[in-house]
C-alpha cells in the first residue's frame, strides 16, 4: 500500500537530486548555498522522523539562515531565450503565452529576469 511515508521518500529523493544538480552547476556562483538548501530539505524529508523534533527545528533554522543571508540564486538553465530562434530545440514559441492566458489575471513572467526584459502578461 502506498502511504504518506513513500511520498516523503519520493519528495526527499527529488530534493536530493536538486542538491546534486545545484552543486554541479558551474555557471552559478552560489551553487554551494543552493546545494546546502536543497540538501537540508532532502534530509528533512528522508530522515525527519529519525532526527526528531529538535533536529527538524535546527533544519528549519538552517533553511531560514541560508535563504535569509541570500546564499541561494538561480542557476543557468538552457532555454529557448538563450538559444535564439534558430536553435529552439523544437519548442512552441507561443506556449508560454498560451499557458499564461489560461491562468486568469495572475501576472506571469514570460522571460527570466536575467534576460534583460520585464515582459509580464496580465489577463483580466
Amino acid at each position: 500500500m502506498i502511504t504518506l511515508h513513500w511520498l516523503y521518500i519520493l519528495a526527499g529523493l527529488m530534493f536530493a537530486a536538486f542538491a546534486i544538480l545545484s552543486m554541479t552547476d558551474p555557471a552559478n556562483p552560489r551553487r554551494l548555498g543552493n546545494a546546502a538548501f536543497w540538501g537540508l530539505m532532502a534530509l528533512s524529508l528522508l530522515a525527519g522522523d529519525l532526527i526528531g523534533d529538535f533536529g527538524n527545528g535546527l533544519l528549519v533554522l538552517g533553511l531560514a539562515g541560508l535563504a535569509g543571508f541570500v546564499t541561494t540564486a538561480d542557476g543557468a538553465v538552457l532555454t529557448a531565450v538563450m538559444l535564439g530562434p534558430e536553435e529552439d530545440l523544437g519548442r512552441s514559441p507561443g506556449l508560454g503565452s498560451v499557458a499564461a492566458g489560461e491562468m486568469g489575471s495572475v501576472p506571469v513572467p514570460l522571460e527570466p529576469s536575467w534576460a534583460g526584459s520585464r515582459s509580464i502578461v496580465s489577463i483580466g
